[in-house]
């Protein structure tokens, strides 16, 4: 299964948003929605994000998940070239 997530903040209101689709390997799409967070910035909407669709390919039965993120620092510590801010590191 593949997980696009992308997420972006709005200045004026201070809001930020994510949305995300998956798909399996064929291109069908299994999944998708969207979402307003109170996170302070984009890298926390990311991960807010990653755990929801994680937690809804889980339930349905995918056990190994591709995620496709818009966020360099989240991409970095996912491989392990980051390590995480304290923020961060109850999400992983």
């Amino acid at each position: 299964m593949v997980i696009k997530i992308a997420s972006a903040r709005l200045r004026r209101s201070k809001r930020t948003g994510y949305a995300y689709e998956a798909k399996d390997r064929q291109g069908n799409l299994i999944f998708n929605g969207v979402s307003s967070c109170g996170a302070k910035n984009i890298t926390q909407a990311v991960h807010e994000a990653m755990v929801e669709t994680a937690v809804k390919a889980r339930s349905i039965g995918f056990s190994r998940v591709l995620f496709l993120i818009n966020c360099k620092r989240t991409m970095e510590v996912v491989n392990f070239t980051r390590s995480p801010c304290w923020q961060q590191q109850d999400m992983m």
